[in-house]
């Protein structure tokens, strides 16, 4: 089974029982996880609509954009108490009967403490050109609780180029959008389009029946 995963994506996704829930909870966490993107991307929409304007600072413009650039650059350390959370131990999350725990639907609303708009409760379909996207999530998860995650394949596997590029070319226009912006309402309009919105159709995986 071992040399089946790692030689074959689709294997996961072609070896019954569990295949068919699985795909249902990576569907239903990532509509739930775009959901949430999307909503605060038309939060900050708001925001630009009811700020006053205020006068262009072209020194805050240009000085903005280096900023922007260093800041792309640093990690931040993840907080120890939320490590364990983002990191559970082998089949030790039960999503599919607890939406609050890793990998469930309201998963991260738990570890921030607050609630948050999501999709209804539906069943989702892929959208095709994602397919290979799941196949290598099934497969890794397939691989990581049979404790045989930490191999050249496994890393190779969790590099997404296609999403890279995605989310490279939203950073990109979030970087121009900041650049020409003139005021706090074009700043929120730049967050809202490029830092959240957008890139939610980056992550998408799952569409409306």
């Amino acid at each position: 089974m071992l040399r089946q995963l790692a030689r074959d994506a689709t294997y996961a996704r072609r070896r019954p029982p569990g295949a068919a829930e699985a795909i249902n909870i990576i569907l239903a966490s990532n509509a739930a996880d775009t959901t949430r993107m999307i909503a605060a991307g038309h939060r900050y929409s708001g925001f630009g609509e009811g700020m006053a304007e205020r006068a262009s600072d072209a020194v805050r413009r240009d000085t903005r954009s280096e900023q922007m650039r260093t800041l792309s650059g640093i990690t931040r350390p993840l907080a120890p108490d939320l490590a364990p959370r983002l990191h559970p131990g082998v089949l030790a999350a039960t999503p599919l009967t607890d939406p609050y725990a890793f990998g469930g639907v309201r998963f991260w609303d738990a570890l921030a403490r607050r609630t948050s708009a999501l999709p209804g409760a539906v069943q989702w379909r892929e959208q095709t050109s994602r397919a290979d996207r799941i196949n290598r999530m099934l497969t890794l998860a397939g691989l990581f609780i049979a404790e045989a995650g930490d191999t050249p394949r496994v890393r190779d596997m969790l590099r997404d180029g296609a999403l890279a590029e995605c989310l490279s070319m939203e950073q990109l226009e979030l970087r121009q959008c900041a650049s020409v912006s003139a005021s706090a309402n074009d700043d929120a309009h730049c967050i809202a389009r490029h830092g959240l919105t957008e890139p939610a159709a980056c992550f998408a995986l799952a569409q409306a029946p």
